[in-house]
């Protein structure tokens, strides 16, 4: 296999998507074929409706709605320096101990989008508004098992 060739079957690109919870995950996106949660059509990598619709969101439509698309720029230079500073275990220095990894530190929050924050902090996106319940009356304590007089 001739040298052009290897480059031409590069792996697929990676896409940030963030879960209903607030974690930031990496997917492969596969031209053409829906892996569940993105699908890339045109060199373009968007959410399937099914994903949408269970809260999933790219990081990248997070910044660009909040008015920020320089913070998802400065997040995947983040992210490459940190890839970049992964170590072999051979390597690794001796403050860490013998064979092991130091814990990567991921973005700090305070340049994540805001709805990241909030779904990680698990407040709903539903307001509930006015409503109160009404309180819950006492409920009479009762045997389990029924007592014949006789």
């Amino acid at each position: 296999m001739k040298r052009e060739d290897i480059k031409a079957c590069r792996p697929n690109p990676r896409v940030d998507v963030v879960s209903p919870s607030g974690e930031i995950v990496s997917m492969a996106a596969t031209p053409n074929v829906s892996n569940g949660r993105i699908q890339m059509e045109n060199g373009r990598a968007y959410v399937t409706r099914h994903a949408a619709e269970e809260g999933w969101s790219l990081l990248s439509d997070l910044y660009k709605a909040e008015g920020n698309p320089e913070g998802f720029e400065l997040f995947k230079q983040y992210e490459a320096a940190r890839a970049a500073n992964r170590t072999d275990r051979a390597k690794v220095s001796d403050e860490h101990g013998e064979g092991k990894r130091p814990t990567p530190v991921p973005m700090p929050e305070e340049y994540l989008p805001a709805e990241v924050v909030r779904r990680r902090s698990g407040e709903s996106a539903v307001s509930v508004g006015q409503f109160e319940l009404p309180p819950i009356a006492a409920k009479a304590k009762s045997s389990s098992r029924a007592r014949v007089n006789g």
